[in-house]
């Protein structure tokens, strides 16, 4: 969904931007506490101006603004009333929160979504009574003809017949008091499809008075975001609201014959209808044909998975997720160990301790939002309590069974780290089953494998330096080749494709200019660009052992390498 390029240097700078923010909501208390000591509010300020570069400087463009809005509101807040500075504060504070959840939350997902800090962002902006910004501020729209592809050419026959200026003018004022009673039920009434339902009658009777004019793709775009919003399982937020809102002043001045030269609707609002589309789900024959005449790309992610993002994020944080997981794993730890003595007949301890673990695991499993493993878990627990009470001197629980069930428990935990937006995939037992390693010991053989591909990096590279040393004896190159091919091998079993064939550049490059030159020693200025393309694929292998992910940066820099030894690197 989103390349990791964009968190490479968050990775980086993560540890030091938690700490500033656990200051800062240590200052924001301090004020709370002694209001008259302004230099706590300073240093918020401050903070929050110093925050606000760095989002800019790793990229995250969503925190950058909402570091923005918390510095603005910080400098605002002395200026309030003290009876409403309370609210405020505490408003400040729950945004800091949300803005380290949001770094915890991009860490661990790697998915940067920037639109998931807009609530937070707009309850600062209404703080200080400034305009809302659109749930698209985050969304690119760049089709070269505009909406204008929404309308086929059309036969003048087939256009419906010009109505007199006074019965239209009547129409429209029909129309619009019809859009406004359906738009007044949603901003109040909790059901809104009622009104949602008349609001998509007038705008249809609108786009059909409008046919054949320049106005009219509008109309049938607004046509389409209503429909998502009632069969797309686009939710109804703040936001999407005030664009509703922004849609009858364009019914006004299409009464009027106020709206633009072009009959163009403000490029904000087109925008915003246009995201609306590309958020919507199913095969809804409106939807589809506007997607594919705005020549829209298919977006990975629906409004119902940008819901399920959020309030993941705003759940319990990477750290009580990581203190569960890695409960759960000792847990796991501790039955294994039992099972095992039991298969190999040692002296256990009795059933009912493996029932009681198995039963806590189960009840953490539910209360993290996995009810049916928990289900699964109780089941398999009375299961064994039943066939216990059968036998007392037997083993008679089912090793597979139990076996299975913990590799389930072993990669549902795993998951929550790393998918925890994804709760009911995730609790899907066929999909959990279907993984019959478990999660943990493919990410330690990934492991494994990293650490192995770097040794054999480490041996190429001192390779080279010995040849140097020993004045080009091309004896010490001999084992290169194999080395690098090894190296390879492993960097393809772990998908690093890009990263494998550089490598393979590398040992041709070494085969052919190294090996079998027939020239004397090679220039030093070629060996050191042949260093550079080697230590760079180790950094970017480095970065990912130790779990802070780089990017591909470090493999642009080896392929240019690779380029200007003229062994180009073929694309993965």
């Amino acid at each position: 969904m989103i390349n990791i390029q964009n968190t490479a240097l968050l990775s980086l700078v993560k540890d030091e931007l938690e700490n500033t923010i656990r200051e800062l909501e240590a200052h924001l208390e301090a004020f709370a506490d002694e209001r008259e000591d302004r230099s706590h509010l300073q240093f918020c300020v401050d903070t929050y101006h110093q925050l606000n570069g760095v989002f800019q400087l790793v990229g995250l463009p969503g925190a950058s603004m909402l570091a923005g809005e918390l510095e603005e509101a910080s400098k605002y807040i002395p200026l309030k009333s003290s009876q409403a500075l309370d609210e405020d504060l505490t408003l400040l504070g729950t945004a800091t929160t949300i803005l380290a959840r949001y770094l915890s939350y991009v860490h661990i997902t790697q998915k940067p979504l920037p639109q998931l800090l807009i609530p937070s962002i707009n309850d600062l902006r209404v703080l200080r009574g400034e305009r809302l910004i659109p749930d698209c501020t985050f969304f690119t729209y760049n089709h070269h003809s505009g909406i204008g592809s929404l309308v086929a050419e059309q036969d003048p026959s087939g256009v419906t017949p010009s109505l007199d200026q006074s019965k239209l003018d009547f129409n429209f004022a029909r129309l619009r008091h019809m859009y406004q009673v359906g738009l007044l039920s949603v901003f109040q009434s909790k059901e809104p499809w009622a009104g949602l339902k008349m609001m998509t009658r007038a705008i249809q009777r609108i786009s059909k008075l409008t046919q054949g004019e320049v106005s009219y793709p509008f109309w049938r775009l607004v046509d389409g975001v209503l429909c998502g919003f009632q069969e797309g399982n686009v939710s109804l937020n703040r936001e999407r609201k005030i664009m509703l809102g922004q849609v009858d002043r364009q019914i006004k001045l299409q009464l009027l014959q106020q709206t633009s030269d072009s009959g163009q609707a403000p490029s904000e609002l087109v925008k915003s209808c246009v995201y609306i589309l590309t958020l919507a789900e199913g095969s809804i024959e409106l939807i589809t044909d506007l997607k594919e005449n705005l020549e829209l790309a298919p977006q990975s992610y629906s409004d119902v998975t940008v819901q399920a993002e959020l309030h993941y994020m705003t759940g319990p944080d990477g750290s009580v997720i990581n203190a569960v997981v890695t409960a759960l794993k000792e847990e796991l730890s501790q039955i294994k160990e039992w099972i095992d003595l039991a298969v190999r007949g040692k002296n256990v301890e009795s059933y009912e301790s493996l029932e009681a673990k198995l039963l806590k695991i189960g009840q953490t499993l539910y209360m993290v939002g996995l009810p049916k493993i928990s289900e699964q878990i109780k089941s398999q627990v009375e299961k064994l309590s039943r066939s216990n009470s059968e036998d007392d001197t037997a083993l008679t629980f089912e090793y597979d069974e139990v076996a299975e069930m913990l590799v389930k428990i072993e990669n549902a935990a795993v998951s929550l780290m790393t998918e925890g937006a994804k709760k009911e995939q995730i609790d899907d037992s066929d999909i959990m089953s279907n993984k019959h390693v478990a999660l943990s010991v493919l990410e330690q053989v990934n492991g494994i494998v990293v650490k192995e591909s770097r040794a054999g990096l480490t041996l190429t590279k001192r390779a080279i330096m010995t040849y140097i040393d020993s004045e080009w004896d091309i004896m010490h190159l001999d084992n290169v080749p194999t080395t690098l091919n090894s190296v390879c091998g492993a960097l393809g079993f772990l998908k690093l494709d890009r990263a494998a064939l550089i490598l393979t550049s590398c040992q041709t490059f070494i085969k052919d200019c190294l090996l079998s030159s027939a020239e004397g020693h090679p220039d030093p200025e070629i060996l050191e660009t042949l260093a550079d393309a080697l230590s760079s694929v180790d950094y970017y292998l480095e970065s990912l052992e130790e779990k802070k992910p780089i990017g591909d940066g470090m493999l642009d820099v080896a392929e240019e390498s690779m380029n200007e030894l003229g062994f180009p690197v073929k694309a993965a």
